[in-house]
């Protein structure tokens, strides 16, 4: 058995996903573990380029962002693999669900891609994936459209939104990508304290809190 923990995030950019990323890493820590965020794509100084290269380059086609970016998921889990005696506590800021989302299902990939991407990983799982789900237009108010992809708009998040539904709230997929998730639905009343407090008990119901 493993010793390190992996823990993961999604949701629509504005979902506050950050907020609560850090929230968890403030909880680990007074517990007396040690904790690493770990941005998906990038954590290592290859991913990082190839994401500073995709989010600031206009002239990259679908098939180019969801190629780069499968590479530097694939480089970042297998990095984060060699860590798993280490006991330490791994938040992941999205996974490859985010590339099976944002390009997979536009370009009729997302069996194939899931398929192709465990067998990259030699069939490596995140512990517990959640998924932070914000109504779209919601989002869009929050988000203040930094890279190439935040200034799709409105019907792109939605499109987006669709895409995450179908992956995560559906048994049409081959998921194996993590080994359980939960979907925590989310509104403008709904604090970020109370997002937490959803969090630590789902993660203490699956033993990783």
């Amino acid at each position: 058995m493993r010793k390190s923990k992996y823990i993961a995030f999604e949701g629509l950019d504005g979902s506050g996903k950050t907020t609560q990323i850090n929230k968890l890493k403030s909880y680990y820590e007074k517990l007396g573990h040690k904790v690493i965020i770990a941005r998906q794509p990038g954590y290592t100084k290859l991913g990082e380029k190839i994401r500073e290269i995709v989010l600031n380059n206009e002239e990259i086609f679908n098939e180019t962002d969801l190629t780069l970016f499968l590479a530097s998921h694939v480089h970042g889990i297998l990095k984060l693999g060699q860590k798993e005696e280490e006991g330490t506590i791994f938040i992941l800021d999205r996974t490859i669900a985010s590339t099976i989302c944002y390009q997979g299902f536009s370009l009729s990939l997302v069996e194939s891609l899931i398929s192709f991407y465990m067998k990259l990983v030699r069939h490596w799982e995140i512990d517990h994936l959640i998924y932070l789900d914000l109504d779209p237009n919601i989002a869009k108010d929050r988000v203040s459209e930094t890279d190439r992809f935040e200034t799709r708009g409105l019907d792109f998040m939605v499109q987006l939104r669709d895409n995450y539904k179908k992956l995560l709230m559906s048994e049409s997929y081959p998921l194996g990508i993590f080994k359980t998730h939960s979907v925590i639905e989310i509104d403008n009343d709904t604090t970020p304290d109370r997002i937490h407090n959803c969090i630590v008990e789902i993660l203490k119901e699956e033993g990783l809190a």
